[in-house]
């Protein structure tokens, strides 16, 4: 029997630990466990901004997907798990930021948010998704525009880290870098130059050497 939590789709607003109601003012349902249930907002379209409540850990897979008008999401210092695909498609997202206290991102966690031109992780300033060693670039947002150049100390460009970044012209790979993932830069069609300073050249896999040499 399938016991996923989903929510009314005329949800407009969540705010502290009730969620308000166009229709149904008086109505609290609060997050079972301390998590927002995988898919609970799947596909709605009404759903414009979310202050997740303080005491939320994990944001389920898929929970904003395809909310195509969420403009503002905060994240509380609770929160320490962010699913796969949990942001996927929210293409009115055009920055978020992440809590120090968050320690895993699932996969695809931020993809199709095509406005999305920064994510703002605590400790860092890069605007991009580093791993917690900040050795590896998980994710460029798919929104940032123009001439990018990549953090100083990241060793390793991760598979499809890239992808999407439609407005992106020309990419900096600076010396240190010593791989590059598969599909790194997928769907990146306007892309127009990648400067490589390295002294010796990263690995590169094969999915990837169209776009680099």
């Amino acid at each position: 029997m399938n016991t996923t939590q989903r929510y009314p789709r005329h949800v407009t607003k969540c705010q502290h630990s009730s969620i308000q109601l166009n229709s149904f003012k008086n109505m609290t349902n609060k997050f079972e466990n301390n998590k927002i249930p995988d898919w609970a907002f799947d596909g709605n379209t009404a759903l414009t901004s979310m202050d997740i409540p303080d005491g939320v850990t994990e944001i389920g897979v898929g929970a904003f997907y395809g909310c195509l008008r969420l403009t503002s999401v905060t994240i509380p210092a609770s929160v320490t798990v962010i699913k796969n695909n949990a942001f996927d498609g929210c293409t009115g997202l055009t920055e978020i930021a992440i809590p120090e206290s968050v320690i895993a991102i699932g996969n695809h966690a931020f993809r199709r948010c095509s406005n999305l031109a920064a994510i703002n992780v605590a400790g860092c300033n890069s605007g991009v998704l580093l791993s917690k060693s900040k050795k590896t670039l998980i994710t460029c947002p798919e929104g940032r525009e123009g001439e990018f150049t990549i953090p100083e100390g990241v060793t390793a460009i991760g598979e499809r880290a890239f992808e999407g970044c439609t407005k992106l012209l020309k990419i900096i790979i600076p010396e240190g870098v010593t791989s590059i993932g598969d599909n790194a830069f997928e769907k990146c069609d306007e892309l127009k130059q990648i400067v490589c300073l390295c002294a010796t050249p990263p690995k590169v896999s094969a999915s990837s050497l169209p776009f680099v040499w």
